[in-house]
C-alpha cells in the first residue's frame, strides 16, 4: 500500500503528543505499513530514555521505500517520525520534489525552522507547544537521504 508525504506528515502531527502510542501503531497498521522488529541503529544515545521502539516500512505515493519509526515512554509517543533512502537518480528530481514539499508542510505547521549545518547536510529544527521537529538531508554512500522527527516535547523540557 502506498502512502502519500501529506498522509505521513498528517499521522505525525496528529499524533506526537496528542494520541496514546497503541493508537498511532495501530493506525500505520490499518493504514497497511509492514511492521519490522525494531532496532537502535546507533542513533538513540541521544534521546531520553524510552521503553519499546516501534519500525514499519511503507511506500510513499511515488515508489519510495520509506522507515517509519515510533518510540514509546510510558505508553506516550516519545518521537515518531519517518527516513527516505532515494535512489541514485542523475538529478534528484524525487529527493529534491519531496524536501520542497516537505519544507512547505513543516513551515504550514510549525513556521519558519531554524536551519543548522552539519558535517553530512543540512537540518532544520521547527517546534511548537506540543512538539519539537527537524527535518535532515544528508548524502550517505552516494545516496541522498531525508529523515524528518516530530518529538513530543514533554520529554526534553
Amino acid at each position: 500500500m502506498k502512502i502519500s508525504l501529506n498522509n505521513i506528515f498528517t499521522l505525525l502531527s496528529e499524533s506526537v503528543g496528542l494520541v496514546p502510542t497503541s493508537t498511532l501503531i495501530e493506525e500505520c497498521k490499518k493504514l497497511g505499513m509492514e511492521e519490522q522488529p525494531y532496532s537502535d541503529f546507533g542513533i538513540d544515545s541521544n534521546l531520553p530514555e524510552f521503553d519499546n521502539g516501534y519500525r514499519f516500512i511503507c511506500l510513499t505515493d511515488d515508489n519510495q521505500k520509506a522507515f517509519f519509526e515510533v518510540l514509546d515512554k510510558n505508553s506516550k509517543i516519545l518521537q515518531a517520525g519517518f527516513q527516505v533512502i532515494y535512489k541514485s537518480d542523475f538529478f534528484g528530481k524525487k529527493y529534491k520534489r519531496h524536501c520542497f514539499h516537505l519544507f512547505s508542510l513543516l513551515e504550514n505547521q510549525y513556521g519558519e525552522g531554524m536551519p543548522m549545518d552539519t558535517p553530512l547536510g543540512e537540518t532544520v529544527n521547527y517546534g511548537n507547544e506540543k512538539n519539537i521537529c527537524y527535518i535532515s538531508m544528508v548524502k550517505a554512500k552516494g545516496r541522498n537521504v531525508v529523515t524528518l522527527r516530530v518529538g513530543n516535547r514533554e520529554f526534553w523540557d
